[in-house]
């Protein structure tokens, strides 16, 4: 009894080892974009971005299945999909729609592209499903949690980071993304998420 007990333990550690390793080796020398910190408050950081170029798809309806059928979408443009074959290094965060799928009429998931890109030297979708634009420099407030991102979770920090923003006497602009910086099947103790929302900032 005690030799499959220890069987189990070790059999059990091997495989965290391994999902944790696997985890680190899916993400190596994945980039993400440049930033400059504003603030850090306890709720959320103030950032300015640059201008980003990004790729995006939009499905009809807001499921959870719809959010897993776009990633193949778009990674299937940056591993070749495109008029040129051309590779294209894969980035993070990926942004997605936030929550309150039920309301939605659709959902939506952008690819950052690497920085050295801008629309003109991008080489062209084939899937005409994907568009690719500009994205304006523009000031983020964000939320950063970690290991789960359910619709409840994700709800619950989008309310706290918008009640944190109306406190300060931030003014929100636009809609929020849910930004992921981990593929879904990494060890959940490795996960980052956050809950962004572009916000008007006073000069000085």
């Amino acid at each position: 009894m005690k030799r499959v007990t220890k069987l189990a333990c070790g059999t059990l550690v091997f495989g965290l080892l391994a999902w944790t390793g696997g985890s680190w080796y899916v993400m190596r020398g994945v980039t993400t974009p440049s930033f400059e910190t504003l603030a850090v408050t306890n709720d959320y950081e103030l950032r300015r971005y640059p201008q980003l170029v990004v790729a995006e798809v939009t499905q009809e309806g807001g499921t959870d299945a719809d959010e897993n059928a776009l990633f193949p979408v778009l990674a299937n443009f940056i591993f070749g999909g495109n008029d040129n074959s051309q590779q294209i290094a894969m980035t993070a965060p990926v942004l997605m729609d936030p929550v309150e799928r039920g309301e939605r009429a659709s959902t939506s998931m952008r690819f950052i592209m690497p920085e050295p890109f801008t629309l003109k030297t991008l080489p062209t979708p084939i899937d005409q499903r994907i568009k690719v634009r500009d994205v304006p420099s523009r000031t983020v407030a964000a939320r950063v949690f970690h290991w789960f991102a359910s619709d409840s979770t994700r709800e619950a920090e989008l309310s706290a980071l918008k009640k944190a923003l109306e406190r300060d006497g931030l003014k929100m602009l636009g809609e929020a993304n849910y930004a992921a910086y981990q593929p879904p099947f990494s060890i959940p103790f490795m996960k980052k998420y956050e809950m962004q929302i572009e916000v008007k900032v006073d000069s000085g």
